[in-house]
């Protein structure tokens, strides 16, 4: 499970701890955090209060497969082969398979190259 690191300083959670968590229907499963990650929003829009974990314990405590694929967003069209290997170790020896599109990008980016600057 990924959780927010001021949720984990602040319940004085750390790296490989394990916690009970309870679902709606009463089912208790004990969870890892194996990572944190840091919300950058300086208008504080986001909820603080997010853990991230895998489809398959999700699935599991709802009972049901509610989802079966993940987004994921990059900042720049550089980091796309660095992000898909990052995921590619994440999900290796599972059935789990990366797709990759940029079809937004390339659609702004032709129009983009004919403009320049000034001075």
């Amino acid at each position: 499970m990924l959780v927010e690191d001021t949720i984990a300083t602040s319940m004085g959670w750390a790296l490989g701890d394990t916690f009970p968590l309870r679902a709606e229907n009463g089912m208790v499963i004990e969870v890892h955090i194996v990572g944190t990650y840091h919300i950058f929003d300086p208008n504080q829009r986001e909820s603080q209060f997010r853990m991230y974990t895998s489809p398959a314990l999700v699935n599991e405590l709802q009972g049901a497969v509610l989802y079966s694929g993940v987004q994921f967003f990059v900042e720049s069209p550089a980091k796309i082969e660095t992000t898909r290997a990052e995921i590619e170790n994440l999900i290796l020896g599972t059935d789990y398979h990366i797709s990759i599109f940029d079809d937004l990008y390339q659609g702004l980016k032709a129009p983009m190259e004919g403009l320049r600057g000034s001075g």
